[in-house]
């Protein structure tokens, strides 16, 4: 699937604190094509899915004044281990990561303890991807 980042007029606009994106699915098993998140303060203000490109846009240029920013392309798989999801991805231009959502971060500091983990990411993949893209 590719990610496309939307920003306004401010394009200092600090993404671990904020973004819009669109996420455009090639194929999946959710029967999704596209799929609208802003986030704020890493929290999901509007999720939405849409079964066309007209259908976001009309969306996305009626409630934001936004316009692409970057875009950057991902294969992955997802798995569901207890009450965590586990996200295997390879990025585009980035490398191979591994996102693990749980709902209590001693559950997930305990799956990351027995993982060979090279790194932890300080901030979220869109803020990533706009240093290395941009």
């Amino acid at each position: 699937f590719t990610d496309t980042i939307l920003t306004g007029k401010n394009t200092n606009l600090d993404l671990n604190k904020e973004f819009v994106r669109l996420r455009t699915y090639k194929s999946n098993s959710w029967n999704k094509n596209y799929a609208l998140v802003h986030k704020k303060e890493k929290k999901i203000v509007l999720k939405k899915d849409f079964p066309n490109e007209q259908a976001a846009d009309e969306f996305i240029h009626t409630y934001f004044k936004v316009k692409p920013a970057f875009e950057y392309y991902r294969t992955g798989e997802e798995w569901q281990l207890d009450d965590m999801k586990i996200f295997l991805e390879d990025i585009k231009d980035f490398k191979p990561t591994i996102e693990i959502q749980a709902k209590k971060e001693d559950i997930m500091n305990d799956l990351l303890s027995k993982l060979d983990v090279i790194e932890v990411l300080k901030e979220n993949l869109p803020a990533t991807m706009q240093k290395i893209l941009q």
